[in-house]
């Protein structure tokens, strides 16, 4: 899953600052005075920029995340409390309207295919 990455410097600060900490429910009023635009300009720009609006580049950013801490096995309830959601079936509701699956059902697929991975690096150094 690709996140679109912005041009403009005030639309960069923010998708930085929410990369850095993905659960971070800040607004986006907040995020406007926090670069010193109007909120209408960052609606305006966030789809401009990113081809989504920002809700929806937010909601990337979080499931992006959540797949990389599926396939390194972390559990679901602890990934919906870092991004910030009030409960783990919130998170799981969202995760799966965008993917169509629950997160534990991904999580799953992600681990066996990155097991089967490993073992076929493994067969390989044997040969």
């Amino acid at each position: 899953m690709v996140i679109p990455w912005p041009s403009d410097r005030r639309v960069v600060a923010v998708c930085e600052a929410i990369l850095a900490d993905p659960g971070n429910a800040n607004s986006l009023a907040h995020w406007a005075e926090f670069v010193g635009a109007s909120p209408r300009t960052l609606i305006r720009l966030f789809p401009k920029e990113t081809g989504l609006h920002f809700r929806h580049w937010v909601q990337q950013v979080h499931i992006t995340d959540a797949l990389l801490r599926l396939s390194q096995g972390e559990a679901v309830e602890r990934i919906a409390e870092r991004l910030g959601y009030k409960s783990a079936s919130a998170f799981t509701s969202m995760f799966r309207s965008v993917l169509g699956k629950t997160p534990s059902q991904y999580g799953g697929l992600a681990r066996r295919h990155i097991a089967a991975d490993s073992m076929l690096q493994r067969a390989k150094k044997i040969e």
